[in-house]
């Protein structure tokens, strides 16, 4: 497995004007919203918020590391810096979230002292009490209560997902039901796909199409010849140049249910959709727990590596459009 270590997690946010706005008002409310930014609730995690004006840019978060792993600290500090720069943003919340404060007030310190005057607040969270620390001191403890904010009834009332930690978000890209996968590789027994590229390219836009009209989830027929589908990358580049921001969240749908479905042999592709679609709809932790399965079971696919790098970097949805400039040939007509 390629997959660097620490693990990083980016959240971007897309710029959607209607995307759910969160008022945050206090220290307490920050810290009780950075669960939500994730996803899931991080542990033993150093955490990033990056400001823009008066929104979240980009929320990332890196496994914290031991205190005997100190030179990793560094490197976090530095990997951080990038991320700030490549975002232009004007400000960044701090907070790591340990049981071990002292080490915390450490590493919070450092990454501080690399990202200088852009920092607004570095704080320490231990579960029930953070303490904010400034140059170096921690001030006093307080009383913190997630669930007592304002911030986390907001989050709940808009249906924000909170998982209680990393491994359960991971478990959502995993393999799923085995029962279900043996129903898809049943099916890619008796799917017949077309001979010629062209009509493949086709059958990929219409059958993609069709499914993102449908209320239900795909069934094992309809996953299976999706995945057979994408085996060629020229067909599976067909299905990726489909998705936008806009849109993304309904792929996000469709392509996790083909990932989870799918079996070993038949997985590269739907797993690296899922992860794609991930990424464009700002869900950078999802994208990674996509890319880390990829990689795991499919090295060198080269898909898989660009979705991890997409997330390493904190490339935001937004360069989308730069990125794919230029269609694959014939998908406008294709797509109609």
């Amino acid at each position: 497995m390629t997959v660097h270590e620490p693990r990083r997690d980016h959240t971007a946010d897309q710029s959607d004007p209607d995307q759910t706005r969160v008022r945050v008002s206090s220290t307490a409310d920050m810290l009780a919203l950075i669960p939500y930014l994730l996803g899931f609730q991080p542990h033993d995690s150093l955490v990033v918020v990056l400001l823009g004006g008066n929104r979240v840019q980009l929320t990332a978060r890196v496994d914290l590391p031991r205190p005997e792993g100190r030179r990793d600290v560094f490197a976090i500090a530095d990997h951080f810096r990038g991320v700030a720069e490549h975002s232009g943003a004007d400000g960044a919340v701090l907070a790591v979230f340990s049981a071990d404060e002292p080490w915390a007030v450490e590493v919070v310190t450092e990454v501080e002292a690399e990202l200088g005057e852009l920092v607004f607040t570095s704080l320490v969270c231990t579960g029930d009490s953070f303490r904010v620390v400034v140059a170096g001191e921690a001030g006093p403890s307080t009383p913190f209560d997630p669930a007592g904010t304002a911030t986390a009834a907001t989050a709940v009332y808009h249906g924000m997902r909170l998982l209680p930690d990393r491994e359960s978000l991971a478990a959502l890209t995993a393999p799923g039901d085995p029962a279900a996968i043996r129903a898809v590789a049943d099916a890619a027994d008796t799917v017949r796909l077309p001979w010629l590229l062209a009509d493949r390219r086709l059958a990929m836009v219409c059958h993609v199409e069709t499914l993102l009209r449908r209320d239900e989830p795909p069934g094992p027929d309809d996953c299976a010849r999706l995945a057979l589908l994408a085996i060629d990358l020229e067909v599976r580049d067909v299905a990726w140049f489909l998705m936008r921001p806009d849109n993304a969240k309904d792929h996000l749908r469709l392509w996790g249910e083909v990932a989870r479905r799918s079996p070993m042999d038949l997985s590269a592709a739907p797993v690296c959709l899922f992860g794609m679609a991930a990424w464009l709809s700002g869900d950078g932790a999802t994208a990674l727990c996509c890319a880390e399965r990829a990689m795991d079971e499919h090295p060198g696919y080269t898909m898989a590596q660009l979705v991890f790098d997409l997330v390493e970097s904190a490339t935001p949805p937004q360069a989308w459009a730069d990125m794919v400039a230029t269609e694959p040939p014939g998908l406008t007509d294709l797509a109609g």
